[in-house]
C-alpha cells in the first residue's frame, strides 16, 4: 500500500481497494470565503472503489452511474465519516447537565503516533480536534480533544476508526471522558435509497443503506455502518442540514446518527459495489463482531 498522503490540510490514503481522501480544515476550498459554508472538518470527501479500471466515487455513485462514469458534476457536499457533534458529560467541565459541540467546523491537526502493535499491512491515520471553550464560554472544554485514529487495511472494502474525548488533567495526566458522537453524511442513493435501520439493528449498533436497481444482475453500491455501542437515533434527510438555509436541495442525500454514551468509540465504515452487496448487513454485522467492546455504557446510558 502507499502511504498516506498529505496535502496541506487533506490526507489521502490508498489501500489498493479504496482510496479514501480525508479533509482536516473545515473549509471546503481557497475560493469559499463565507465561513458559515465551512463545514467539511473531520470529513470524508471522496471515497474511490477500485473496479477493474474505474475509480468509483461511493458517495456519488448514483449520480456517477447517470453520467457514465464522469467526475465532472459531481455533488461538492458529498461526505463521509464526519462527526457532526459531541455530547460529553463530565463535571469538571463546570456543568452538570451534557455539553453539546459542533466540531464539523473545527480544525483537524495530525497526531505524531506509531500503531501498536506496529504492522506492514495496514495503514494508520492520527488526527485530533482540539474543543474550542471561548465557543461556549466553558474553560474547561479548553483542555478536552477528540482522538481519531483511522485504520486500512491492505485491499479491504472496509475503514476501522477508534475514537475518544480526552481532558488533559493540571497534573499532567490524560484522562477519558463519557461522550456520544453524532456521524453525518451526504450520499447519493438516488431517491428511494433501502435503509436497514430497524429497532433491533439499532440496538446491535448497525446499518446498511444500499441503492436499488430493477434488475437483479444490475451493478449497486451500499453503505454500511457498526460500532461497539447501540445506536441512539437514525435520520435520513437531516432537518436543517448542515445550518439553516443552507444546501436544501441536497437534504435528501443527508444521513445522521449517533452512537451510545461511552468512554472509547470504536467503528466499522463498510463500502461494497457489485452485483450483490451487503443489503441484509451480514458482512458488517461480522465487521461489528470484531470490534472491541465499549469502553462505557452502549445505548442504554444515551439521552433518549
Amino acid at each position: 500500500m502507499e502511504t498516506p498522503q498529505v496535502q496541506g490540510q487533506r490526507v489521502e490514503v490508498d489501500n489498493g481497494r479504496l482510496t479514501v481522501s480525508f479533509s482536516l480544515g473545515a473549509a471546503p476550498g481557497p475560493a469559499e470565503k463565507d465561513r458559515s459554508k465551512w463545514t467539511f472538518a473531520g470529513a470524508a470527501n471522496s471515497v474511490r472503489y477500485h473496479f477493474y479500471e474505474h475509480r468509483l466515487e461511493m458517495l456519488d455513485l448514483f449520480n456517477h452511474h447517470m453520467t457514465r462514469f464522469n467526475p465532472d458534476g459531481h455533488e461538492p457536499e458529498k461526505r463521509c465519516m464526519q462527526i457532526q457533534r459531541l455530547t460529553l458529560f463530565d463535571s469538571r467541565l463546570g456543568t452538570d447537565t451534557p455539553v453539546d459541540v459542533d466540531v464539523f467546523n473545527l480544525e483537524y491537526i495530525r497526531r505524531d503516533e506509531k500503531p501498536e502493535p506496529p504492522s506492514n499491512s495496514d495503514q494508520v491515520v492520527f488526527i485530533d480536534c482540539p474543543l474550542d471553550g471561548n465557543l461556549l464560554g466553558i474553560n474547561g472544554l479548553s483542555r478536552c480533544r477528540l482522538r481519531r485514529t483511522l485504520t486500512w487495511k491492505n485491499m479491504a472494502n472496509y475503514v476501522l476508526e477508534h475514537m475518544d474525548v480526552v481532558m488533559d488533567t493540571p497534573s499532567g495526566v490524560v484522562d477519558a471522558i463519557e461522550f456520544q458522537a453524532q456521524f453525518l453524511a451526504c450520499m447519493d442513493f438516488g431517491l428511494a435509497p433501502q435503509k436497514k435501520p430497524n429497532k433491533d439493528s439499532l440496538e446491535e449498533g448497525w446499518f446498511t443503506c444500499q441503492w436499488l436497481h430493477d434488475s437483479p444482475f444490475a451493478l449497486r453500491f451500499a453503505y454500511g455502518f457498526a460500532c461497539n455501542t447501540g445506536l441512539q437515533s437514525f435520520e435520513n434527510p437531516v432537518p436543517n442540514y448542515p445550518t439553516p438555509g443552507i444546501s436544501q436541495k441536497t437534504r435528501f442525500k443527508t444521513y445522521s446518527w449517533i452512537a451510545g454514551k461511552t468512554k472509547s468509540l470504536d467503528v466499522a465504515h463498510l463500502f461494497t459495489y457489485g452485483t450483490t452487496t451487503d443489503s441484509d448487513g451480514t458482512l458488517i454485522r461480522r465487521l461489528r463482531t470484531e470490534l472491541p467492546p465499549s469502553g462505557g455504557c452502549g445505548l442504554a446510558g444515551g439521552r433518549k
